[in-house]
């Protein structure tokens, strides 16, 4: 055999190497691809676990063995053609607990239980009075007119709409502070810190005024 004989021999030979290792590669990958996946299913179906699919598997194909979708699965967020691969983690979510439609009828509801306080007539609390601190005595205004500012204790002050225990002892030191040790008309209360124009309005039918 001459040398060139040889050469195409071994040309040959490689030749058939190389067609015969990409053909084994074809055919491995091949065996690779009908070999089945396996994947792990949770959340929102029957039986969530582990499950065992063919090659091609898809979402839906896990959910169907895994039991289906339960009641509050969000369907609509599962791509149900996607297919899987080996090893992958398929999470079916849930739907929103509440939904705004149902908010607003656990608020109306709740507002239906609370019942709505009672108007206060006009004789018993006039416009712009504030309300009472909890804890203080109520005042009507059948009580309130016999508040004296000039024989009032500190006390008998605070019980009156918007008045606290420091304007209730300005006004008694005020009044100690007064000729005589009284005030002489209702008035002289505007002059006390804390008392503006609105709140003495406020507190006017309330009060009278009568000798020490």
């Amino acid at each position: 055999m001459s040398h060139f004989d040889r050469c195409i021999l071994s040309f040959v030979l490689l030749l058939g190497c190389l067609l015969g290792l990409r053909e084994g590669d074809y055919f491995s990958r091949a065996r690779a691809q009908r070999l089945p996946i396996v994947v792990s299913v949770s959340g929102a179906v029957l039986r969530p676990g582990v499950v065992r699919l063919p090659a091609d598997g898809r979402a839906v194909h896990a959910i169907e063995l895994s039991g289906g979708l339960t009641a509050e699965a969000d369907s609509e967020a599962v791509e149900l053609a996607r297919p899987l691969t080996d090893g992958e983690h398929l999470v079916v979510p849930r739907k929103a607990t509440v939904t705004r439609e149902a908010a607003v009828e656990v608020g109306d509801s709740l507002g239906a239980m609370v019942p709505r306080s009672a108007e206060t007539p006009a004789t018993m609390m006039p416009e712009g009075s504030a309300r009472k601190p909890r804890g203080r005595p109520a005042v009507s205004g059948a009580s309130a007119v016999l508040v004296d500012v000039n024989r009032a204790s500190a006390l008998e002050f605070e019980s009156l709409p918007g008045v606290g225990p420091v304007m209730a002892e300005r006004i008694v030191q005020a009044r100690q502070a007064a000729p005589g040790g009284t005030f002489g008309s209702l008035e002289e209360l505007r002059a006390i810190r804390g008392i503006k124009a609105k709140t003495f309005l406020r507190l006017k039918p309330y009060l009278k005024i009568e000798g020490p």
